[in-house]
């Protein structure tokens, strides 16, 4: 009997810590991006392409704003961002919060340092169509969206 509760607890130990690898970010926002990937996927058959993509938290009036998007030529070498998650689940995410608004969010432990793969090559430019900007509020601790900002019809 006493063997049996072990492996029970043992189970559910190793159960908890495989959750907890698998999450960088709370529940709300983890599916957030999640949808978002599925929606605009980044083209890992164009090798040329630098996709990565962001989530900045920032403070709009009273508001804390989260924008999520997507880049397909990399990121500017001086952005300010956390660090980058990464996972089976979720592609690479940039995480900009000078601020500290989103800390409740993201798993600052579980963040990496930015891969020199992802940054923007000097002498080329951000292309010219992207797909949509989602802007989102956080309200009592629920992520609504706000807003949409579509400027393309189509995108890289």
């Amino acid at each position: 009997m006493k063997k049996l509760f072990y492996i029970l607890i043992t189970v559910f130990f190793v159960n908890c810590i495989n959750k907890s690898e698998q999450k960088s970010f709370n529940d709300p926002l983890n599916q957030i991006i999640i949808q978002y990937q599925k929606k605009y996927p980044a083209n890992v058959k164009n090798l040329e392409s630098k996709y990565i993509y962001g989530i900045q938290f920032l403070k709009e009036k009273k508001d804390t704003i989260i924008i999520l998007q997507r880049s397909s030529s990399g990121i500017l070498r001086n952005i300010k961002s956390i660090g980058v998650y990464k996972s089976e689940i979720i592609y690479p995410t940039l995480i900009i919060d000078e601020d500290k608004l989103g800390i409740k969010f993201y798993d600052k432990f579980k963040l990496k340092q930015i891969q020199k793969e992802f940054y923007l090559d000097e002498n080329s430019s951000f292309p010219e169509r992207f797909p949509p900007i989602y802007k989102y509020r956080i309200k009592n601790k629920n992520i609504e969206l706000i807003k949409i900002d579509t400027i393309w019809n189509s995108w890289d």
